[in-house]
């Protein structure tokens, strides 16, 4: 793999040209002195290709090489566990392809044998190919496929973390060169990226402990910002455990507040795309990336040919909700005018004429704001008729029917993603994204956290074509220009 990007080239392997027009220069942010020594990259799936972008830029302007500590969970404990172990950027690239293809090629469940599995063991992939995989990507750095914690420390001085979640204590842990020095690494990745119902939960005891079962820690903590704050895992002489313990302290105290100490130097990757970002943090993050006026493209990939389609809806959708108010305006006017006597009652067939004849107050938009349908005269009497048992409908009827058929412009899922459910992969795939979904970023750490717009790729989104790779790769690397040259500023 190259190191430039030209113009015309769609490589993701060869990524990272600034002469590609859809990236940000780094001139500025070359020979700058940068404040943070530790990465933590949340859970994210087939998105993390946009991390390849955002270690990327570190590389380039040698912020990458300063790094202490790595934190993740998930793919991006994958992430972590690769740049702690010295890998560079192309090799994490490669690396990710390859977990990725792994990981669907070994869920396909396709006989008896892997159907009992699940029953038995709570998962049909018993991880063993991945373990496989990481184990010889470890060898071949260090002639150990199942170094430790601990060792790892020793000879890089690198500390990895990597959150998991313990099953039977239902809360989540940090393995660590503190917390967990002997546990092999391989071992607890496969167990933060143990998707329930896919994977196999691993068990595993610490020290003296029962054996417990363990599972992706994405599920209790999908962004884990906060690992390296506080005094938990802190390598310094005063903040070993025993020291914490005084004759008045409580332990569930010291557990809570394990984590209470800000730690200005750590920074954060989250994710966030167009289906889902909503909240005040998410539109921070994207305001912060559309004032740099970086255009990436959407490829003309199946996924980003989708996404024009539901952009394309949801336009339409927010162009007929402000129709409705004035659409309902013209209704209320033409009731009072045509309804007959005290009854308050109108003619099915003038109210059809009023709405589709030729000299019809009402546009296409109007009508379909009010009732879902198009302007088309067989729609309207079968809806007003259906209404209506006579040839008349009251005016009170007609709102209830307004009501009801307005709905759909407040329906949720008129306004959001849906994730195909075809397989048992895409089954327990969707009930993990749900999970993922409630651990949030909070806002107290959005000025630490790097937000990676990823468009119209979401974490549902298995299988990915080399454009939406590239496409990712360009967001991750602007997204981190982005929060570079705001640090510089403060």
């Amino acid at each position: 793999m190259g190191s430039g990007l030209s113009t015309d080239s769609r490589s993701t392997g060869n990524s990272g040209s600034q002469s590609n027009p859809g990236l940000l220069l780094l001139s500025d942010l070359v020979n700058k002195q940068y404040p943070f020594e530790n990465l933590v990259f949340e859970g994210c799936g087939t998105k993390a290709f946009a991390y390849v972008g955002a270690i990327k830029v570190l590389e380039k302007i040698d912020a990458l090489s300063k790094i202490k500590r790595f934190a993740g969970v998930g793919t991006g404990a994958v992430v972590a566990c690769l740049l702690a172990a010295g890998f560079d950027c192309c090799a994490l690239r490669d690396s990710l392809k390859q977990h990725l293809e792994n990981v669907l090629t070994a869920n396909q469940c396709s006989n008896k044998g892997q159907v009992n599995e699940l029953l038995h063991k709570f998962g049909w992939n018993s991880g063993n190919k991945f373990l496989d995989w990481l184990g010889t990507l470890l060898k071949e750095k260090y002639e150990n496929a199942d170094i430790t914690f601990q060792e790892l420390y020793e000879k890089t001085g690198k500390e990895l973390c990597i959150v998991v979640l313990n099953l039977n204590r239902m809360r989540e842990e940090y393995f660590h060169c503190k917390t967990t020095p002997t546990t092999a690494i391989r071992w607890a990745v496969q167990m933060s990226i143990s998707v329930p119902g896919l994977f196999q939960p691993l068990t595993f005891n610490a020290g003296k402990s029962r054996r417990n079962y363990y599972l992706d820690g994405g599920i209790l903590c999908n962004y884990p910002i906060h690992c390296f704050d506080g005094w938990w895992l802190s390598m310094e002489p005063g903040e070993k455990v025993p020291h914490k313990y005084r004759p008045t302290s409580d332990l569930k105290t010291l557990i809570r507040e394990r984590f209470s100490r800000y730690n200005s130097k750590t920074i954060g990757f989250a994710l966030f795309d167009d289906y889902h970002y909503h909240d005040e943090v998410d539109i921070e993050m994207k305001r912060r990336l559309d004032q740099t006026k970086a255009v990436v493209p959407i490829p003309a990939t199946k996924l980003g040919r989708k996404y024009k389609v539901d952009i394309e809806n949801e336009n339409k959708l927010k162009e007929l909700f402000k129709t409705f108010p004035e659409a309902t305006k013209k209704l209320e006017t033409v009731l009072e005018t045509i309804k007959k006597g005290d009854d308050n009652l109108v003619s099915v067939v003038r109210l059809v004429k009023e709405f589709t004849g030729k000299k019809s107050n009402f546009t296409q938009s109007d009508i379909e704001a009010l009732f879902g349908i198009e302007k088309n005269k067989d729609q309207c009497s079968k809806l007003l008729k259906n209404a209506s048992t006579k040839e008349m409908i009251s005016t009170i009827d007609m709102l209830h029917l307004l009501d009801k058929t307005s709905r759909f412009l407040y329906n949720p899922n008129k306004r959001t993603s849906r994730t195909e459910v075809k397989s048992i992969f895409s089954f327990w795939g969707a009930i993990n994204g749900v999970a993922h979904a409630n651990s949030k970023l909070l806002k107290e750490n959005l000025m630490r956290t790097i937000g990676i717009y990823t468009g119209h790729v979401t974490s549902d989104d298995v299988q990915l074509e080399e454009d939406d790779e590239t496409y990712l790769f360009q967001q991750g690397w602007n997204s981190t220009v982005t929060f570079l040259r705001q640090l510089q500023k403060q």
